[in-house]
Parts: C-alpha cells; sequence; structure tokens
C-alpha cells in the first residue's frame, strides 16, 4: 500500500502579487498561484525514493523591498510541515530534502523557506514508517550512530 504526505505551504505574499508554484511528486506535476497555506495530500507510489519537488517560479529581485537595511516586503514561500501520520519530517529537512536556486547554487539551513526562485526537492523513502524510525532515532540523545547527510543525493547514514 502506498504512503500518504500531507505538506503545508505558506505564501508571503507580496502586494497584489502571489507566489506561482509547482509541485511535482515522482515527475507529475501541477500548478498554481498560492493565495493562502494549503494543505496537499500527496500518494508515494514508488517503492524506495520518492521525489516530490516545490518549484518557486515567479520571484524577482523587485519582490524584495529593502528599507532602512532590513526587509520590509517580500515574496516567499514557506514549507511549515511534511507529515507521515503523526511524524513531522520538517525538523529533519537538512536530511531529506534540497533548496536550489535557479541558477543551480544550493541554499542551506533555510528550514523550509524559499525566498529565492528555485526548486526544493523532498526526497523519501519508503516504506515511510521505517524512515520515520530511523529519522528519530537521529534525535535520540542517547544514540550512537552517525546521524549525517553524507552526500548531495540525501543519503543519509545512521
Amino acid at each position: 500500500m502506498p504512503d500518504e504526505i500531507q505538506l503545508t505551504i505558506e505564501p508571503l505574499v507580496k502586494k497584489n502579487k502571489f507566489p506561482l508554484i509547482s509541485i511535482s511528486v515522482n515527475n507529475k506535476r501541477d500548478e498554481m498561484y498560492l493565495k493562502e497555506k494549503m494543505v496537499f495530500n500527496i500518494i508515494l507510489d514508488q517503492p524506495r525514493l520518492n521525489v516530490v519537488s516545490l518549484d518557486f517560479l515567479n520571484k524577482v529581485p523587485e519582490d524584495t523591498v529593502v528599507k532602512d537595511g532590513g526587509i520590509v516586503e517580500d515574496l516567499a514561500v514557506m514549507l511549515q510541515s511534511v507529515k507521515y501520520k503523526t511524524f513531522d519530517f520538517h525538523p529533519y529537512l537538512p536530511y531529506v530534502s534540497e533548496y536550489t536556486k535557479e541558477c543551480g547554487e544550493l541554499v542551506e539551513n533555510t528550514n523550509g523557506f524559499m525566498g529565492f526562485k528555485g526548486r526544493l526537492d523532498l526526497k523519501l523513502k519508503t516504506p515511510l514508517f521505517i524512515t520515520a524510525r530511523e529519522l528519530s532515532m537521529m534525535s535520540d540523545k542517547n544514540y550512537k550512530g552517525v546521524g549525517i547527510k553524507i552526500d548531495r543525493h540525501l543519503q543519509y547514514a545512521l
């Protein structure tokens, strides 16, 4: 039976402009303007590795308004949660995701905040209950495993 996750995504809206996003699941794509916080139920139907891509398509430099050295207005997308049953993958995004600007530059430590035009890839291994268990072991202070991302292809060592 395929696993299902819930993605919660929220826009940071600029006056009269909404983020244009696309969500791709194993190369099946849907595109929309994100006008409010939305929850997407996504079926992961591939054995082993499933790729969920969130593309932020319409950001331009003029969308970021800076005044007195601080950002006062912006257009962005926030991935708030990635849930499987009661487990939230969001705290483990550094291990299961990669955010790349349109130019190919990797953006790290964003915690799901997408402030640049680009793509956030979630790479989730099924069955998810095993992946969730492995990741949750990394937060156990008594766990003696490695618990690090070991390469750009989102392999993690436990």
